[in-house]
């Protein structure tokens, strides 16, 4: 199956995921880039709100045609329940080009993780067709290892 890996990562734990999955899957891995930083505190506080309220940002233009791909495998953060703005642009901007698509995140706490497949689902128009949920202390450990592995089996019966 040919394969796109896109994140997005503030703190550098998604990106973490992103490079795992690519390693172990051999496909082409693409970084969501906005303009704007969202570093520190102030940051951390307009990130939450944005996403709560589902707003989208001004994204960079990205290199790879999703419509060149079976599946997008989009791994971002979960903030506040819900996608973060970049994410929730580049899907919008290419859900018609968008095949089938799967998600895995690094979250903090894991609260509400399960919510954000509903919203993703929406807002792509189409079903995850598989999903990786983890919890940073699960990343931290080697809790997240045999995670990965179920992922991917997943992956691999599509």
């Amino acid at each position: 199956m040919n394969s796109l890996i896109v994140y997005y990562s503030r703190t550098g734990k998604n990106e973490e995921l992103a490079k795992i999955l690519q390693k172990k899957l051999g496909c082409e891995i693409e970084r969501i880039e906005e303009y704007v930083s969202r570093n520190g505190v102030l940051g951390f506080l307009r990130s939450g709100m944005q996403a709560t309220f589902k707003k989208m940002s001004e994204i960079k233009p990205t290199k790879n045609d999703p419509k060149d791909y079976d599946i997008i495998i989009v791994v971002s953060p979960i903030w506040a329940g819900h996608i973060p703005p970049p994410v929730r642009t580049y899907i919008y901007k290419n859900k018609e080009k968008i095949g089938k698509i799967a998600y895995a995140s690094v979250s903090y706490s894991g609260y509400g993780n399960t919510r954000v497949l509903k919203d993703l689902e929406h807002l792509a128009s189409k079903k995850v067709s598989a999903h990786l949920l983890l919890k940073e202390k699960e990343m931290a450990s080697k809790a997240h290892l045999n995670a990965i592995e179920s992922f991917l089996n997943n992956l691999n019966k599509l």
